[in-house]
C-alpha cells in the first residue's frame, strides 16, 4: 500500500453496488460487488450472491466466496463466519481456528497476538495465532491486562485474577477498566462509584477524592465530584474545574467536554460537546452534537446540523460535514458514510475529495 498506484478504495454508487477507485478518482474495477472492504495484506474481503470470499489488487479470486461475513487481514489472519459460527482463516484459506465459536476477536497476551473467543456454550478460551489453545475453556467471562492478568467476571462483580485463577483481587467491585499508563487498573466500588485505581499487585495506589474516575491518559483522568465532571492529575490536583456534564479523553492538548446537564441514566441534555484547554476555556467556537479525540491532529465531530465530518485541531472541519457517520481509513485517505451502506466519499488529508468517475 505504500505505492500509490496500488490504492485501491471501496465505494459504492448505491446500495449493493460496490467497486474499487484508484486515488484519482478513476475505477480501478467498476461496481460489481454486493459489498467490498479495504484492502489488506493485498487481499480485500467482497461479497457476492450473497456470500463474502477475498479477491487480489488484480482482480483475481484469492479465495472462493463461502463466508457469511469476512474481516480484513492482518497478520496473516482474518476473523471471519460461516453457518456453524465464527472462526479464523489464514491468507491460504485453511482454518486456524474452526468455525464453531459465538464471538472471536483480537487481543494481546504476555506480548504476543491471541484470539479470544465466546463459545456457543456461553464459555471463553484463548488460543494463539496458529491456533493452539492457551487458555481452555471457562465459565466466568473475563478479558485480558497487562502482565499475564486478566479482569474476571464472578456472580456479577469483577476482580484480577492469574492464568490459573487465582485471585489478587477478589471478584468485588462492579467493573475493572484496563492498566493504564500509570500502570493502575481502575475498579469502581458497586456500579456508581467511587473509583479506586489498583496496582499489579492489587493494592490500592490511589484513592481520589472524587465519586468515579476514569483511566489516565497524558497524566490526566476524567473524574465526577458532586455529579460534576472534571479531570484530575496523578497526585490528585483539579486540573479541569468540576463544571461538566461528561468529560473524555485529554488529546492533542485538549479536553471534549459537555456543558449541558448528566441525569442518572447517563442522558445527557442542555448542552452540547466543546473541546477545551486544561484550564476550561473553549479552545474553538464550535460546539457539537458528539465528538471523538484528537488522532493525528483530527476528531471526527457531529455538527448542529446531524452530520459527521472530520475536524482539525487547528479549529475548522477537512472537508464539510454530510456524513451519517465516520468511515474506514485506508492509508492517506479517509472517508465518511451517508445512507447506512453506501460510501459517500473519500478524501485525502488535504480535504481533495475522490469522485467515482460515472
Amino acid at each position: 500500500m505504500d505505492d500509490a498506484s496500488r490504492i485501491l478504495l471501496p465505494q459504492s454508487v448505491a446500495p449493493g453496488r460496490w467497486g474499487y477507485l484508484r486515488p484519482d478518482g478513476f475505477w480501478a474495477f467498476r461496481p460489481q460487488f454486493e459489498f467490498a472492504r479495504p484492502f489488506a495484506e493485498g487481499v480485500a474481503a467482497v461479497r457476492r450472491d450473497g456470500l463474502m470470499g477475498y479477491i487480489r489488487q488484480d482482480g483475481s479470486e484469492a479465495m472462493p466466496g463461502r463466508f457469511l461475513r469476512a474481516g480484513e487481514f492482518e497478520k496473516g489472519r482474518s476473523e471471519v463466519e460461516t453457518e456453524t459460527g465464527m472462526g479464523v482463516v489464514a491468507k491460504d484459506g485453511t482454518f486456524v481456528i474452526e468455525p464453531r465459536f459465538e464471538y472471536i476477536w483480537r487481543d494481546e497476551w504476555k506480548g504476543r497476538d491471541v484470539f479470544r473467543t465466546d463459545g456457543t456454550d456461553g464459555r471463553h478460551a484463548l488460543f494463539d495465532f496458529d491456533g493452539k489453545m492457551l487458555l481452555p475453556p471457562r465459565d466466568d467471562d473475563f478479558f485480558i491486562l497487562d502482565f499475564g492478568l486478566f479482569a474476571v467476571e464472578r456472580d456479577g462483580l469483577w476482580g484480577i485474577a492469574t492464568e490459573d485463577g487465582h485471585f489478587v483481587v477478589p471478584p468485588e467491585y462492579g467493573d475493572i477498566c484496563g492498566f493504564d499508563e500509570c500502570g493502575w487498573a481502575c475498579a469502581n466500588v458497586g456500579n456508581d462509584g467511587p473509583t479506586v485505581f489498583l496496582d499489579r499487585y492489587g493494592k490500592v495506589a490511589f484513592a481520589p477524592d472524587v465519586d468515579r474516575a476514569s483511566p489516565f491518559f497524558g497524566g490526566v483522568a476524567a473524574a465526577r465530584r458532586d455529579g460534576k465532571w472534571g479531570a484530575i492529575s496523578r497526585d490528585g490536583r483539579t486540573v479541569l474545574p468540576f463544571r461538566f456534564g461528561s468529560v473524555g479523553s485529554l488529546s492533542a492538548g485538549l479536553i471534549p467536554v459537555y456543558t449541558g446537564k448528566c441525569d442518572e441514566g447517563g442522558f445527557l441534555s442542555g448542552g452540547d460537546w466543546r473541546f477545551v484547554d486544561l484550564g476550561g476555556e473553549p479552545a474553538f467556537h464550535d460546539g457539537f452534537d458528539a465528538v471523538s479525540s484528537f488522532e493525528d491532529g483530527i476528531a471526527w465531530c457531529e455538527a448542529k446540523n446531524g452530520r459527521w465530518g472530520p475536524f482539525l485541531r487547528e479549529g475548522r472541519f477537512l472537508v464539510h460535514p454530510v456524513y451519517d457517520d465516520i468511515g474506514w481509513n485506508s492509508g492517506t485517505f479517509m472517508s465518511g458514510w451517508k445512507n447506512d451502506d453506501e460510501l459517500m466519499n473519500w478524501f485525502d488529508r488535504s480535504g481533495r475529495i475522490i469522485a467515482a468517475a460515472v
